[in-house]
């Protein structure tokens, strides 16, 4: 049995390569999302690796100075936009500005017990001072 101090001077073990470096070397050579999970899946058959999983070494890698591209399809130009009808001109050649005012609400109405009160003094022949 070899104890600690024997074995400090010696190389470690190498590791064998675990998903995330897998992953990152996938990023790095250009590969998609769904076809790094393709290949984890492949190669790790129990792996619980997600899209999240690997956008976030995509972040980490970008962290570190890596240039690597966006997990996302680029987006399509937007449509243009139609055009605004013109603005009616008055007289002088400029638009005329037409106010817009808000429509008029009616009052609320007084609340029940209000209404039953006025209705049990009309009965009673009008307020008591």
């Amino acid at each position: 049995m070899a104890t600690a101090a024997a074995t400090k001077g010696a190389p470690a073990p190498s590791k064998k390569p675990g998903i995330g470096q897998f992953i990152e070397g996938l990023i790095l050579s250009g590969k998609e999302n769904d076809k790094i999970l393709e290949q984890v899946q492949g190669k790790f058959p129990g792996a619980k690796t997600t899209n999240s999983s690997v956008n976030w070494y995509r972040t980490k890698l970008r962290g570190a100075g890596e240039d690597v591209g966006s997990s996302r399809a680029p987006k399509e130009p937007a449509k243009a936009a139609k055009a605004a009808p013109a603005a009616p001109k008055g007289k002088s050649g400029k638009p005329t500005v037409v106010a817009v005012s808000k429509p008029k609400t009616s009052e609320k109405p007084f609340p029940k017990k209000a209404v039953k009160k006025a209705a049990q003094d009309d009965e009673d022949g009008g307020f008591e001072d």
